[in-house]
Parts: structure tokens; sequence; C-alpha cells
């Protein structure tokens, strides 16, 4: 699945060698994407891309997009979902001040707080994703666990 930045997915079918021209990153870091590092999590920082292997989401991300291998996984979902949903308002500036918060500093009212880069952004709601993921095993295991415990 491609996605870009202003929240339009479509799903693409390409080759390594199309996936490797169109991020500009070596083809080693296609690698951490394959069965066999699937168990180990990753991110690697290229010039103009991030590889991305976090339990089950693997990515590319690039400046304006963000290549999503198996989107219509089981797991995969919810992140494809929060992209969707949080993108398109995360790269919009916001405004501070003028809400009659105290704790602003006046220098700062009505300046806009820069956001975050777009790589970022995605790279956030990925751990939020896998984070959320991890906690609710634990609490399924801790369920099953602690009766057994007892």
């Amino acid at each position: 699945m491609r996605f870009d930045r202003s929240g339009k997915s479509e799903l693409v079918e390409w080759e390594k060698n199309t996936i490797i021209r169109h991020a500009a990153i070596p083809a080693r870091d296609l690698r951490i994407l394959g069965p066999v590092f699937s168990h180990s999590s990753n991110i690697l920082a290229r010039e103009k891309a991030m590889v991305v292997n976090l339990e089950f989401i693997k990515a590319i991300v690039t400046a304006e997009e963000v290549l999503l291998l198996d989107p219509l996984r089981q797991e995969v979902l919810p992140f494809v979902e929060q992209l969707r949903q949080q993108l398109p308002q995360k790269t919009q500036p916001k405004f501070l001040g003028g809400g009659g918060d105290d704790n602003v500093p006046e220098a700062a009212e009505g300046l806009q707080s820069e956001p975050l880069p777009f790589e970022f952004q995605v790279l956030e709601i990925a751990l939020e994703v896998v984070c959320t993921y991890l906690d609710s095993d634990v609490a399924d295991l801790e369920r099953g666990a602690y009766p057994v415990l007892d």
C-alpha cells in the first residue's frame, strides 16, 4: 500500500527493484522486511527514507509517503486506520494562544507550533499501534496467568 501525506492511499504491487529506486534505499535494507528478520524489530534511518520493522508493521517511510507491506493483515489494519485518521490532521499547523490558557507565554500567542516531520508522525503512529497491541497481549496473558499462579 502506498500512503501519502495527505491521507490518500492506493494498493500497488511493485518489484523489489522498483521499491529500491522509488525510495532511494540500498537493496540490503529490504532484508529486514523479509521473513528472516521478521521477529526482530528494526528501524533503519537512511538519507531519504526509514525502513521500519516493528512486530507486524513493515514499512518504508519517506518524506512524502509510506510504502506498507501486507496492509490487509489483521494486525496491520489498525495502523492503516490510524494513518487515515491522524495524518491529514497532524500535517496542518495548530495555533497556540487565544484559548484562555494562562500557561502559554504571551510571546508565543498566535504563533504556529511546528508539526513533526511526516516521517516522525508515521513512526509515532506505528509505535502507538504496536504498544497498544502488545499491551493488549500482556493483559490477555495476565488474565490467564493469575488464576494459574493463585
